[in-house]
């Protein structure tokens, strides 16, 4: 029963790897997109489709009453109303051309990637006590 614990416990590791390596893309989409558009582009969307991909897998498999689902919640929802909004009108504002809102979508967008970060470090730290006890 241990081992199935453990294992379970590698695999949400895993799969909250893959989640933040999501953002890494969409923020270096956005990095990108002043210089390299249709990179930027690509890696942006890349990034969106393995956010969104191991976001479903860990909303439906982590149980809803644990602090490891509270915690990916916040994460969850970070994304949602910040990070997803913002390359929204980020990528809108660059194809009118609006070089302050662009910057100002960049920025609020980096800042909620590096709050996910925070608390995706600390998720990953929960997995590791789950696996030590």
């Amino acid at each position: 029963m241990k081992q199935a614990s453990a294992s379970k416990q590698v695999e949400t590791g895993n799969y909250t790897t893959a989640y933040q390596k999501g953002f890494t893309l969409r923020s270096q989409g956005v990095e990108e997109l002043a210089t390299e558009s249709n990179r930027a582009i690509i890696d942006a969307q890349t990034g969106q489709a393995v956010t969104a991909a191991t976001a479903e897998y860990l909303i439906t498999t982590l149980p809803k009453d644990s602090v490891l689902y509270t915690v990916f919640e916040v994460c969850y929802q970070i994304d949602s109303t910040i990070i997803t909004p913002a390359a929204d009108n980020l990528i809108a504002a660059y194809n009118q051309g609006n070089i302050a809102e662009v910057a100002a979508q960049a920025q609020a967008s980096k800042d909620a990637v590096r709050e996910v970060n925070m608390d995706l470090d600390n998720f990953q730290l929960l997995i590791i006590e789950k696996l030590k006890l």
